[in-house]
């Protein structure tokens, strides 16, 4: 993933796309170093942090994938893995964590649904703990904004210092795959993956 809110999403056009989005795999990993060693970090002096994840053999494999991945960049990762429940009440209880997994499905599509998660005040799901006084009086000037065009402009502007800042890393977007006959007319690929069996009809 290369934004927050997922490309497709309505009431919106294009995500606010990361600055690293067209970067070859070794341009970021030469950045990466280049970071670390500005903050005096490296093989010989390592960053030490933890990965705490919800369990699931998915999870596990994302949390040990990245480790690998940052290993050659002097980062040494060490994982925490608790049932789903202990893991989500430490994120909402604001308990101490470097870096912790976390996932969102909007219930509806429209991209206030994901940038909402980072307002200040939103303590159920600010995991992150994101506070930018810029970025709240954006979001509430959405709210008020009844033009779909306005209101996208300024959603656009919230992601953007969202991308900027990235109190989360958005890693992957959630995907659905669907087998449909010939014979079924009807069915409508939609980012929610809702497919009323009413609008649907199979043919001989």
């Amino acid at each position: 993933a290369y934004s927050f809110v997922p490309p497709g999403i309505g009431n919106y056009g294009d995500p606010a796309f990361a600055d690293y989005k067209d970067m070859s795999q070794i341009d970021r990993e030469e950045k990466a170093i280049e970071l670390l060693k500005n903050a005096g970090f490296g093989p010989d002096n390592p960053v030490t942090l933890t990965i705490n994840y919800n369990t699931s053999e998915n999870h596990k494999n994302t949390a040990v994938a990245i480790a690998d991945m940052w290993k050659p960049l002097g980062v040494e990762v060490n994982m925490v893995n608790t049932d789903t429940k202990t893991h989500y009440a430490m994120l909402r209880d604001r308990q101490d964590f470097d870096i912790a997994r976390a996932g969102w499905i909007g219930d509806y599509s429209d991209p206030q649904n994901f940038l909402f998660m980072v307002e200040s005040d939103n303590t159920g799901f600010n995991y992150a703990r994101y506070e930018n006084p810029e970025y709240d009086a954006l979001m509430d000037e959405a709210a008020a904004t009844v033009d779909l065009e306005k209101r996208a402009g300024i959603l656009k502007q919230a992601e953007e210092l969202f991308m900027r800042d990235l109190p989360f890393i958005p890693m992957m977007y959630y995907g659905s795959m669907n087998l449909v006959s010939d014979k079924v007319s009807g069915f409508e690929n939609n980012l929610l993956n809702v497919h009323p069996t009413r609008f649907m009809s199979i043919s001989e």
